[in-house]
């Protein structure tokens, strides 16, 4: 249905040259299947759908190495007493519609169809109360994302309405993104319980052509094992679990929910070249937010979440003030 070899024969290259000599397999590497969708909330409008794999394992670095130089790679010597580095390789897919998705012509003021296909890798700096995490991601929008192909197939089977307008999509596109996210637990209740309670910050900085934003929020969990998962929950409406961090153990469970507010200045699904003359939206809105609620649990390995997500309008032409879907994913940990 999807072909990704346009996407490998870009990126490979790539992950070659920034990525360290990775070490043999050890516990709890992981193989994520991510899925958003906004038919969960029975809309189909917005950011769509959203389909993902992930793989991650653990990594080894020389001490002095230009990784472990990295901003924030540098703890005190308890805590790099108990750092651990991973790496994933996540392959994913994306798409945006209007909200009228039978009508074959632009709509003004409405999101422009958009896709988005990429490859992407991210590399992990795990201690105990913070988390830094560096990622490269490259792919393309566009026809060559064959987000039409796969929103239709899926209607079909499912006998929903045909979507008309994928002509009017943003163009094909050379998409290129790098991004740095941290992670600072600031409380956790005390340890001899059952459940635990933690609150931490995640902030985020993306710059590229894809999108560039600064953002910061507030993660609530309450659950077991916390340790063990710090950092694995995201607030957003695009992939809410990141089993890679997940770094030790095979059984545990958490609730989650957090709010994030952040400042977007480009996103190429929306300011993106199309051939519509800009009858459809085209400005930004640099101000958004999103809130998210969520469960992970896993036993033997074996493991599901799911979270609701709910954002601001991520352009300014945007009659509605909010749009919320559905993020669901299934993971082993081994």
């Amino acid at each position: 249905m999807t072909n990704f070899s346009p996407i490998a024969h870009w990126v490979i290259p790539t992950l070659i040259v920034i990525t360290p000599q990775l070490s043999a397999a050890k516990p709890n590497s992981s193989i994520n299947l991510g899925i958003d969708n906004d038919g969960i909330v029975t809309t189909d409008q917005d950011y769509t759908n959203g389909l993902f794999l992930t793989y991650s394992d653990y990594f080894e670095i020389q001490p002095g190495s230009l990784f472990d130089s990295l901003p924030g790679n540098q703890f005190s010597a308890t805590a790099n007493d108990h750092r651990l580095h991973k790496y994933n390789i996540k392959v994913g897919q994306k798409m945006w519609t209007p909200e009228d998705i039978e009508n074959p012509n632009p709509i003004a003021d409405e999101r422009p169809y958009a896709g988005l296909l990429y490859l992407s890798s991210t590399l992990y700096s795990i201690a105990p109360s913070a988390i830094n995490s560096y990622s490269v991601m490259l792919g393309t929008v566009g026809p060559n994302a064959y987000a039409e192909e796969s929103q239709k197939y899926v209607h079909s089977l499912i006998k929903s309405a045909d979507p008309k307008g994928w002509d009017n999509q943003i163009s094909n596109q050379v998409v290129f993104n790098l991004g740095y996210n941290r992670m600072d637990k600031w409380y956790q209740s005390d340890l001899s319980g059952a459940t635990t309670h933690e609150i931490s910050t995640p902030t985020r900085l993306l710059v590229g052509n894809y999108r560039s934003e600064l953002a910061t929020g507030l993660m609530w969990r309450w659950g077991t094992e916390l340790n063990q998962s710090f950092g694995s929950a995201r607030i957003s409406n695009e992939s809410t679990l990141d089993p890679s961090l997940i770094v030790h153990g095979n059984t545990g469970w958490y609730l989650f929910s957090g709010i994030e507010g952040r400042v977007r200045f480009n996103d190429i699904t929306i300011d993106g070249d199309r051939p519509d003359d800009g009858i459809t939206a085209d400005e930004v809105e640099h101000l958004q937010g999103t809130a998210t609620i969520g469960i992970t649990g896993y036993y033997q390995g074996w493991g599901a979440s799911l979270a609701i997500s709910s954002k601001s309008s991520d352009y300014k032409e945007d009659p509605k003030s909010l749009h919320t879907n559905g993020s669901l994913a299934f993971f082993w940990l081994f």
